[in-house]
């Protein structure tokens, strides 16, 4: 995982971290006062025997012994899932920013693609049919614009005589409108081929 992360990334990361381990550490203290609660209260109630409190004493230390270890084993586990899950869920979003950022810079990107183990694949298969989506009709755009252009040029070469006035600004109309076109289509390009994988 990279270590420079934006702060939407941080905030994520760390609200991830304190939704798993406070959820973890309150369940671990409901689970501590269900089994240390009782032997507490039965040593505190002052009935029980010498041989008795020793007994319940050594169930005392012996659960305790026992039950810490094993809420910072899960607490550990839990922050270690949560860093897979974030590593799993961001990944892919990186890459769809990066996807967006080429869009409005008037590249058609690649189709994303993600790892075996990265999530958001339905979002993934739906942002590359937006992109083939959008390259289809930027082929369609530059078809015509190729018509039109052929077209213009058929036109003058056709017309030895000389075009008449109105056809005259008409033809320079329709040269215009093909420049803009041209233009148009000129600043959205293909985006050099480059890895998508981080």
């Amino acid at each position: 995982m990279r270590l420079s992360l934006t702060i939407s990334q941080r905030k994520f990361l760390v609200r991830l971290f304190l939704a798993a381990t406070g959820s973890t550490i309150v369940f671990a203290l409901v689970i501590a006062a269900a089994m240390f609660a009782p032997l507490i209260a039965r040593m505190e109630s002052g009935v029980p025997s010498s041989r008795e409190m020793l007994v319940l004493a050594d169930r005392l230390l012996t659960l305790h012994a026992r039950y810490w270890p094993v809420v910072f084993a899960s607490l550990a586990a839990v922050c270690g899932s949560s860093l897979l899950l974030f590593a799993r869920m961001t990944a892919p979003l990186v890459r769809f920013l990066r996807c967006f950022q080429s869009i409005t810079n008037g590249e058609l990107p690649h189709p994303v693609q993600l790892r075996r183990s990265d999530y958001l694949r339905d979002e993934a298969k739906a942002l590359n049919s937006m992109i083939v989506s959008l390259g289809a009709f930027l082929d369609d755009l530059r078809d015509h614009s190729d018509a039109i252009h052929r077209a213009l040029a058929e036109l003058l070469a056709h017309d030895g005589n000389g075009p008449t006035g109105n056809l005259t600004a008409h033809l320079a109309q329709l040269e215009a409108l093909d420049k803009s076109l041209r233009e148009t289509l000129a600043r959205f390009r293909q985006a050099p081929s480059r890895s998508t994988n981080l």
